[in-house]
């Protein structure tokens, strides 16, 4: 029985859960461990917890295989363009740690070829379906007819964000 509340293998979950949180939980232990000896002991702890809570050894021994190439500088850096932005802007000597220059940030794109980036809010109606693309194809075909050259030319480049929030209803208002 499973001493530690890591997911059973006989949940009802898609196959690719049980293949991602022990290697997940192995990354976190190679984050936290910075002696060698430490790492190896935990992850074999580790495996042994997933073990008892029903995981065949062929998903953790494939899992620790990967895990070994992983090192702890690696497994510590930074990757995504979020936080890489973010540690530029709020706490940029972090990035002089994992010898990321602030200028080579963005992943080397230069400022004016980066896609612009349009957010749309919409409010989230179950029985329209397919909302956001709608909108976005919309956008884009009115774009396609648009006469201001900068404009076209600005919506077309640009990569659309959608974010769905409630809708207003006397139903909410009322509650």
């Amino acid at each position: 029985m499973c001493k530690q509340q890591y997911l059973p293998f006989n949940s009802n979950h898609p196959a690719h859960i049980f293949k991602s949180l022990p290697y997940s939980q192995g990354l976190r232990i190679i984050r936290l461990c910075s002696i060698d000896s430490d790492k190896e002991l935990k992850l074999r702890e580790l495996m042994s917890e997933f073990l008892k809570c029903g995981y065949p050894d062929s998903i953790l021994n494939q899992c620790l295989h990967k895990l070994k190439n992983v090192s702890r500088k690696s497994a510590l850096t930074p990757k995504t363009h979020l936080l890489l932005s973010n540690l530029s802007i709020h706490t940029p000597h972090i990035l002089s740690l994992f010898d990321i220059k602030v200028d080579e940030l963005i992943l080397n794109i230069p400022h004016e070829s980066r896609p612009n980036v349009i957010f749309l809010s919409l409010p989230f109606y179950k029985s329209i379906p397919n909302l956001g693309k709608v909108a976005i194809e919309t956008i884009l075909i009115e774009a396609a007819n648009c006469t201001n050259v900068t404009l076209k030319n600005y919506v077309l480049g640009s990569v659309f964000k959608i974010a769905f929030t409630i809708h207003n209803s006397l139903g909410r208002l009322i509650a």
